[in-house]
């Protein structure tokens, strides 16, 4: 005993300095390339190279190529200008979601013990480095959204009559976006909503294209897929699932349960007629095909938190949810409906059906029968880990918590809370049929104006994250069958065109969006620095407009450190909490 939790203290001190090397990487990055940046600039190389540092750590590069062209696409300027003023509406409504969200990120993350601490790969948007942004596709989204920002801000502002002195590109590590370099002078003194036309082009260039890219990718490509026999794709699974364990490369596709087709989440979520803890053969794909797969029924415990009910009651990842007061849980659907009904302060007898473990927790994997895996030809047969052949049932006592005080919504206070994620077999999935319908028609197919905003979100900041889906690969491009016109092209080159197509929708979406935060020196700092001058005139009427453009600054510099604030509370504070408050 004294050894095992010998073990435990090593094992928690070793996974809080993995923990802690994330955000020192990042700062470690950050200062050997500010340190670098500092030594070029004092040695004059920078300006031989038409750069120059600002902001501390950021470098700038600047090109006079490239106006000429910007001068002969801006000759119907009206037309330009029209544009712009049509580009306000999608610019503010950019602005007021990113605003909105980055409120709610940081909200929640300070809040909610349950935001888990951002990666280094993921704070860092490199292409191949971070995990959601493939290199090809994103390299190739990034030099569009990029040129094509920055182009626009010379358009409108050749077309307002400004002058452009030079087009350039910011680093900070990587492009982190590309800025075009008006006569300040001209900028400075001309009218304040031509001013404002010519800050708002760029984001609204990237929206445009992304809807463009968007439509292409959603009725031109994904509406070409039909899915042959829709099995559910597996888009999670647990790491305590005997799914996971008992199989080298963990199944993509789940066709059924004891003979029962399983075509979407819904079909396994509230699955009838197989009572928990018993012993059901499941049809899953893998890479060798399909294959049988014993596996016991019921609701496996996915994860547990840290400090919450079920953890202090003792309650470990990988068991199986048999009753709760003496009343089964056939499915995820019973257990959601039955914690919906509790109360902060209930005691809940829970029985468990736990796999075998080692001295510290840890499932017994070894021992799956080798003939198992010879199959016959049509199906792979495969065996679960020892650890799940041999269970026991194990009874605890839990006391509930008050959700609100783990998740803090409204919804939720007065709500028991015990703690664990948990699905059916532990896996998470999504039918091919509501997938394709979800990203193909994301507005015909739903059946609210809510459901149809879900799917558009659903698709822009999502999906990019759920990496057995994206970019598309086996089990989907196994799964489809392209049909229609696009049947012509090759199956590789269709696929490669789809994912090439998706990522520059999402790469154009997050920079015109990410431009649109009003905060200085973003696009939206300025634009909505312009726009309280303008609201505030109406407001004070008879103010002179130097008093507006004072007050103006003012709102503008407490928008730009609010911004900050959340973004820097959003990606820090998670460590925070690990390092001193855990």
């Amino acid at each position: 005993m004294v050894t095992d939790l010998y073990q435990n203290l090593l094992d928690r001190q070793k996974s809080m300095l993995e923990q802690m090397v994330t955000p020192l990487i990042i700062l470690l990055v950050l200062l050997i390339w500010t340190l670098i940046l500092v030594i070029l600039d004092k040695q004059g190389i920078l300006d031989k190279f038409n750069m120059s540092r600002i902001w501390i750590f950021a470098l700038m590069w600047r090109t006079k190529r490239g106006r000429g062209l910007i001068d002969t696409i801006a000759s119907p300027k009206r037309t330009w200008i029209w544009i712009a003023n049509f580009g306000f509406i999608l610019f503010f409504s950019g602005m007021f979601l990113m605003f909105v969200m980055l409120a709610i990120s940081a909200y929640f993350t300070v809040t909610s013990s349950l935001v888990e601490p951002v990666g280094a790969k993921e704070v860092l948007v490199l292409p191949g480095i971070n995990p959601y942004v493939p290199f090809i596709f994103g390299i190739i989204g990034l030099i569009v959204a990029v040129v094509a920002h920055e182009f626009s801000h010379g358009i409108v502002a050749r077309a307002e009559g400004f002058k452009v002195k030079a087009l350039g590109v910011l680093f900070i590590l990587i492009p982190v976006g590309a800025f075009m370099e008006p006569d300040e002078e001209e900028v400075e003194k001309g009218p304040r909503r031509s001013r404002m036309r010519m800050f708002t082009a760029g984001p609204m260039m990237n929206f445009f294209l992304a809807f463009l890219f968007l439509g292409i990718f959603s009725w031109g490509f994904m509406g070409s897929l039909e899915a042959s026999d829709d099995p559910l794709i597996l888009t999670d699974i647990a790491e305590t699932s005997p799914f996971f364990t008992a199989i080298d490369e963990p199944p993509k596709a789940l066709y059924s349960v004891n003979g029962t087709p399983i075509h979407s989440y819904e079909d396994l979520y509230s699955i009838e007629g197989i009572d928990p803890g018993v012993w059901v053969l499941t049809e899953v794909k893998v890479n060798g095909g399909r294959a049988l797969f014993p596996a016991i029924s019921g609701i496996l415990i996915s994860s547990v938190g840290e400090d919450t009910p079920a953890d202090k009651a003792g309650i470990m990842e990988g068991s199986i949810l048999i009753n709760i007061d003496g009343r089964l849980m056939t499915n995820s659907e019973m257990f959601h409906e039955f914690m919906d009904d509790t109360k902060p302060g209930q005691v809940m007898n829970i029985t468990l059906l736990e796999p075998y473990r080692n001295s510290i927790g840890e499932i017994i994997l070894n021992g799956t029968d080798p003939d198992m895996n010879k199959g016959d030809g049509t199906y792979q047969y495969l065996s679960p880990p020892n650890g799940y052949q041999n269970m026991r049932q194990v009874f605890y006592q839990v006391t509930l918590d008050d959700k609100y005080d783990w998740v803090p919504m409204r919804d939720y206070r007065g709500k028991g809370y015990i703690g664990v994620g948990s699905s059916y077999l532990g896996v998470l999935g999504m039918g091919t049929e509501v997938l394709k319908a979800q990203i193909a028609h994301p507005v015909s197919s739903a059946d609210s104006f809510s459901e149809g905003f879900y799917n558009i979100i659903y698709i822009t900041f999502r999906l990019p994250l759920d990496l057995k889906v994206m970019p598309f690969h086996d089990p989907l491009t196994d799964i489809y069958e392209v049909k229609g016109i696009m049947s012509v092209l090759p199956e590789g080159l269709f696929w490669f065109l789809a994912n090439t197509f998706f990522y520059i929708f999402w790469l154009n979406i997050l920079l015109g969006l990410f431009n649109a935060l009003p905060m200085i020196p973003l696009d939206g700092g300025f634009v909505f620095r312009d726009a309280m001058v303008l609201l505030l005139g109406r407001i004070f009427k008879g103010r002179t407009e130097e008093e507006l453009e004072k007050r103006a600054k003012t709102i503008s510099k407490v928008a730009s450190y609010t911004v900050l604030f959340f973004i820097l509370t959003s990606i820090f504070f998670p460590w925070f909490r690990v390092w001193f408050l855990s």
